[in-house]
């Protein structure tokens, strides 16, 4: 079976994140105003990393693959 992640996105920012099996998530931000120095690391530029600690939510997941087959499939 393939790793499949569901993004909650709201306003153009990350709300949640669930799969529905383990997957490990980075997330790195670019909005470094106001953060501790030792806090940021470089990756292609300056910024935050963070290890995402997601949910586990199969439902959600199958209920969203679903939409999307009923559309015609992936974009």
């Amino acid at each position: 079976m393939t790793n499949r992640i569901l993004i909650y996105v709201q306003g153009g920012v990350i709300q949640n994140i669930v799969s529905d099996q383990h997957v490990d998530i980075f997330v790195a931000d670019y909005d470094v105003d106001g953060v501790d120095e030792d806090a940021i690391s470089f990756l292609d530029g300056e910024c935050t990393i963070d290890k995402y600690e997601h949910g586990t939510n199969r439902g959600a997941i199958n209920i969203a693959e679903g939409i999307v087959s009923q559309r015609g499939g992936d974009k």
